[in-house]
């Protein structure tokens, strides 16, 4: 098996694994932990082969980590740059440098918030925050329902964070930026947050929470399907979109990684990411402009957290509205902004290339339904 599966990556990834590579098969299997043993100390091997020369201000600010004492280890930003100042001449820029590679090699673990008092925390010991997670994710108690998924300050305070010797009363509101930096809470406002990893992972059933009049009985059902290029959808990419939904109409569902949402104006929308590397997108609605407005705005809220929080390359299709089968013809959003361009007012489907799709009924946003008044003509006239 071993030998099937590097022939393959070797085929897969011609430029990253070559023959003289030693391949490590590892098993978690009762009996087989030695693989684990062994798969570490080539590891640690390795790393002894490898040197980098780094300042000896780099060496200072280790020492000076490694020799703290603190229960729990932590120390203010503000108070850690002031005490390595008296240590180094040089910029602060230099120090920051610093503390970022510091905790790129896990040594320490920064969480910089200029707008704090202290300007965040530096915890001295990356480990102790599997110690702060554990009071957010827990089973021990219901402190975050599994429905919302909200959670208050005070309630963190007064019911995860009681062992003031653990968690200091003075540091909680620096524990809590750190979290929002980790993207474990989300805040909402009015001193709430939104934990998405305490919301049940898989989607309920949705027949509960949408109308059957809805998914087949609406005028209009636009869908699409925004897919990640040779990576998978990070996992904070979909939590802060439901924050925005939830502030604009009503949440009937949410889980991890989805939800089903309402709005005044009779539109009824689906988010989910429905596979690894893609998020799926549906909205019904009775009106075009609100239908394709909602279409619109969700599509670029998508498009903005890949680009402009993780420089991910992305695609967009849309599936046809025709096709029967459970694995339909797929439009591509770039093609079909191209014939806009080439003022084409229709376009054909491989699974039935003799009637013709009207673009607006595929891709609303691209022919402006949704920015037109009702008594305005169409840029496009189809009728």
């Amino acid at each position: 098996i071993t030998s099937l599966i590097v022939g393959v990556l070797s085929s897969e990834f011609p430029l990253l694994i070559f023959s003289t590579h030693v391949i490590y098969a590892v098993s978690c299997v009762p009996g087989k932990e030695v693989t684990l043993r062994d798969l570490r100390r080539a590891i640690l091997s390795a790393a002894k082969q490898v040197t980098i020369e780094v300042p000896e201000s780099f060496l200072i600010v280790q020492s000076y980590f490694s020799s703290l004492t603190l229960h729990p280890p932590l120390i203010p930003y503000n108070q850690a740059i002031q005490e390595l100042r008296s240590r180094i001449t040089g910029p602060d820029s230099q120090l920051s440098s610093i503390l970022q590679v510091l905790d790129r090699l896990g040594l320490v673990s920064v969480f910089h918030q200029p707008r704090s008092e202290t300007g965040g925390l530096v915890v001295v010991r990356p480990q102790w925050i599997a110690r702060l997670l554990s009071t957010i994710v827990t089973t021990k108690y219901r402190l975050i329902n599994n429905e919302s998924g909200l959670v208050s300050s005070q309630a963190l305070s007064q019911s995860a964070w009681t062992d003031r010797t653990e968690f200091p009363l003075e540091k909680h509101g620096d524990l809590i930026d750190a979290l929002v930096q980790l993207d474990v809470l989300f805040p909402v406002g009015n001193d709430r947050f939104f934990v998405p990893c305490m919301l049940r992972e898989d989607p309920p059933d949705l027949g509960f929470f949408i109308p059957r009049e809805v998914t087949l009985h609406s005028r209009y059902k636009f869908q699409r399907l925004v897919s990640v290029q040779s990576t998978v959808v990070p996992v904070s990419v979909i939590p802060p979109l439901l924050i925005a939904l939830s502030q604009h109409g009503q949440l009937r569902a949410r889980w991890q990684q989805g939800c089903i949402a309402r709005f005044d104006s009779q539109v009824w929308l689906q988010l989910s990411k429905d596979r690894a590397n893609r998020i799926g997108l549906t909205v019904w609605g009775e009106s075009s402009q609100s239908t394709a407005h909602w279409l619109r705005r969700m599509t670029e809220m998508i498009v903005m957290r890949l680009t402009e929080f993780y420089h991910l390359p992305y695609s967009i299709d849309i599936p046809c509205p025709n096709c029967l089968s459970s694995s339909p013809s797929l439009f591509s959003f770039d093609v079909l902004q191209n014939c806009v361009k080439d003022h084409q007012l229709e376009v054909r489907c491989s699974c039935q290339p003799d009637r013709p799709m009207r673009i607006d009924l595929l891709a609303p946003d691209l022919m402006f339904v949704d920015l037109q008044r009702q008594e305005d003509r169409f840029v496009f006239a189809f009728d």
